[in-house]
């Protein structure tokens, strides 16, 4: 698929800056500041990654990893369900080594697997806990590289 062309309104730098323990430079991508909010929140419980920023859709997606020199996402795709699917894509496309993690209230084994097809490395369905997130965030401080996990 293409590039993402919709325009997004928000990108936020929360103005972390994670001290040198932290390996995992993390971006919540959401269009809903709420449930930013939420997994942000969720995300501190599992401890070992800061969050550094949050986006809205696809472009803002790609500028924040960026510009907050991000090592990881947490993505939920129902962006709308096509948008999610092409920030994943463009995300891949742009930063290879990015570790990429979907949780979403799609539940369906099609939407897992095309997510995973097109570069997800790991699946969660919501609701998550906090022993969810750790293990499939584990990995990805642990190896330098996330596994595909599939929930």
């Amino acid at each position: 698929m293409g590039t993402p062309t919709m325009a997004s309104a928000v990108t936020a730098d929360l103005g972390i800056t994670p001290s040198a323990d932290f390996k995992a430079r993390l971006v919540v991508i959401d269009g809903r500041d709420d449930r930013r909010q939420l997994m942000t929140y969720v995300l501190e419980q599992a401890g070992d990654v800061v969050v550094v920023g949050h986006a809205d859709g696809p472009l803002s997606a790609v500028e924040a990893v960026e510009r907050l020199q991000a090592n990881l996402v947490l993505i939920e795709i129902q962006l709308p369900l096509s948008q999610g699917l092409d920030t994943i894509s463009a995300l891949r496309n742009e930063y290879p080594a990015l570790g990429i993690i979907v949780c979403s209230f799609h539940p369906s084994s099609v939407t897992k697997r095309a997510a995973l097809d097109r570069g997800a490395d790991a699946y969660l369905v919501k609701p998550v806990s906090v022993r969810d997130l750790r293990a499939v965030l584990q990995p990805a401080l642990c190896r330098g590289e996330p596994q595909r996990l599939v929930s």
